[in-house]
């Protein structure tokens, strides 16, 4: 969990030149990180069909609840 900031996870997942998007979902107990989850979310021009892709997902000690909780955000 060192450098796992918001706009450090966006840079890590964004893809030059993609039209893609990097959505960083944070969950925060006492202002520490416990986990985080990226979404990458494309839409394709020729179908307009929106995709959406879970990309990571880093929860200490693997706690349920706050997988369960990114999970659902995502």
């Amino acid at each position: 969990m060192a450098e796992r900031s918001p706009r450090c996870l966006q840079w890590h997942f964004t893809i030059p030149g993609s039209a893609s998007t990097a959505v960083v979902l944070c969950y925060h107990r006492f202002a520490r990180l416990i986990g985080y989850a990226v979404v990458r979310h494309t839409i394709d021009h020729k179908t307009s069909l929106r995709t959406g892709l879970l990309a990571n997902i880093l929860v200490e000690q693997d706690d349920p609840d706050v997988i369960a909780s990114l999970l659902e955000a995502a």
